[in-house]
């Protein structure tokens, strides 16, 4: 054979792979009908209806409309909508309804529906603490039969004009000097005419607030009213988190007062790390153990003077702290046992030392019990703890610090 004639059987070997392949890529699947009124449902092995995926489920029900809007509310008065919804189907079916939030609450007069039968229902909108735009969303499910239609929903909007607003609900104020103190400013905003703050109080000793003039302020075609606040943390407050709420009271009848709430951190030459202790054990009736170290901020020396808890007489706590190597530092040791009952729990480690003169620091601490998971019957041949496979996991032993030392004034703890 000629080179000619076996490259011309080499290109017609392959044009006509090449065609078969064409053709197998033009054989296509059959897909299915979904022209409108084709029957999408299936049944599944268990003979619950079906349908196919991306193909949308039919309506149940018919609503008067999807939105409505309240317009323009104050937020002080709740809204209601009333509405009413009809079952287009063939047959019975059981509604429920759900809003998407708590400030929305959706009622139904009647939650089985025949077919061709229609109910009203009521939405309501609480809102209190909110201000602007707000679009919210009542939901109507089909719940049996269950997955066959499609559900149904309402948008809420309404536009709400606070009558009293803070710039700042909360005003935190970071790493505190306790000599010096702080100073800071909120803005109290009303819309009555000739608003103003009649006074403002405290719940912590160490935090003033003093009222500034009233000032207008032009918000769009409104002329509102504009108060400052100057919230001060005096020196000589205790170190360690600071939590003040504070009550302002206005002469607006419908707004007699709002919070907002005070914080600060702070700090003196002896700082703790972490600033709070976590226990990290979860089991009721378990010993636990953590630790927080003491430095200076300025690498100074110091020595602690006392160590006090404040926590549960039911968790046999003792605190410790020893002295590090570099003279400088500490390592508080907290220990105890968690209570039999599960819930949330917090407490405070107190020390006092000597720098400055004295300065007492206080460490917060938590713990969490969560109930005790009854035990599983365990089949012959599986382990008794962990996952299959996994060995049983050891508890850590308690560390009993019961006969905690007390550190002398010269930093070294005093023998028992």
């Amino acid at each position: 054979m000629s080179r000619n004639s076996s490259i011309w059987g080499i290109i017609a070997a392959a044009g006509l792979a090449g065609g078969t392949a064409a053709m197998a890529q033009d054989v296509k699947p059959a897909q299915p009908d979904t022209k409108p009124g084709a029957d999408q449902k299936q049944v599944d092995p268990q003979g619950v209806p079906t349908f196919n995926q991306g193909v949308r489920a039919p309506e149940a029900i018919r609503l008067e409309k999807t939105f409505h809007d309240w317009g323009v509310i104050s937020d002080t008065t709740p809204v209601e909508y009333k509405f009413e919804f009809t079952n287009i189907t063939d047959e019975t079916i059981r509604v429920n309804i759900s809003a998407s939030c708590g400030c929305t609450v959706g009622q139904i007069e009647k939650n089985v529906l025949a077919p061709g039968e229609s109910t009203r229902a009521t939405a309501k909108f609480d809102p209190k603490g909110r201000s602007g735009i707000q679009t919210k969303t009542v939901t109507i499910s089909i719940t049996d039969p269950p997955g066959k239609y499609m559900n149904a929903s309402i948008a809420l909007q309404s536009d709400v004009k606070a009558l009293v607003t803070l710039d700042q609900p909360k005003l935190h104020f970071p790493d505190v000097d306790h000599r010096a103190g702080v100073n800071g400013r909120l803005a109290v905003t009303g819309r009555l005419e000739g608003f103003r703050v009649t006074s403002v109080t405290s719940q912590h000793p160490n935090v003033k607030v003093k009222v500034g003039e009233p000032q207008p302020l032009a918000a769009g075609a409104e002329t509102l009213t504009r108060v400052e606040l100057e919230v001060t943390v005096e020196p000589g407050a205790p170190i360690g988190t600071l939590t003040s709420q504070i009550t302002i009271n206005t002469n607006d009848e419908r707004v007699p007062s709002t919070t907002a709430m005070v914080s600060a951190e702070i700090v003196g030459t002896v700082r703790a790390t972490p600033a709070s202790a976590q226990v990290r054990v979860f089991t009721p009736k378990t010993p636990f153990s953590t630790q927080v170290r003491l430095d200076s901020r300025s690498g100074t020396n110091f020595n602690i003077r006392s160590i006090t808890v404040d926590g549960r007489d039911d968790m046999a706590l003792a605190v410790d702290a020893v002295p590090n190597a570099d003279n400088r530092s500490y390592n508080l040791v907290l220990a105890g046992t968690l209570p039999e009952l599960p819930g949330f729990i917090n407490g405070t480690i107190i020390v006092e030392t000597d720098a400055d003169g004295g300065e007492t620091i206080r460490i917060p601490f938590t713990a969490s019990v969560r109930p005790q998971q009854v035990a599983r019957p365990v089949s012959a041949g599986q382990p008794a703890q962990g996952s299959i496979g996994q060995p049983a996991v050891k508890q850590p032993e308690h560390v009993d610090l019961s006969t905690s030392r007390t550190p002398t004034a010269g930093g070294a703890p005093a023998k028992p």
